[in-house]
């Protein structure tokens, strides 16, 4: 049987890193989703679950335009997310220990980066 280790909270603030997976969820409470795994400086991850809903309003969308295009195209494809170098920024979530992600942007090629 694996073992599993404790993992401590990240602190808030902002990472270098990339896209390092993104799975389909079925539906729960909000209907289908996506999580997306960043991969942070530190050799660390961090997740955020996305609903599929793709709209302007849509968190979806804010991922888009940040990741792929400023001009959102009419269909996409989550998967192109994989690899794209990004700068996440976490803050610290209410009454828990651990930090969620608040915002994303796709890290330009004359930034440092991890």
């Amino acid at each position: 049987m694996t073992k599993l280790k404790l993992q401590a909270g990240i602190e808030p603030g902002s990472y270098s890193g990339f896209v390092s997976d993104v799975t389909e969820q079925d539906g729960g409470k909000y209907g289908p989703a996506y999580r997306i795994v960043y991969a942070i400086e530190g050799d660390r991850e961090v997740s955020e679950l996305v609903s599929a809903k793709y709209s302007p309003k849509s968190k979806m969308f804010a991922r888009v335009t940040a990741l792929l295009s400023s001009d959102a195209p009419d269909e996409i494809d989550p998967m192109d997310f994989i690899g794209k170098p990004v700068q996440v920024t976490l803050v610290e979530k209410e009454d828990s220990e651990f930090s969620k992600v608040a915002a994303v942007r796709r890290r330009t090629d004359n930034e440092e980066g991890w």
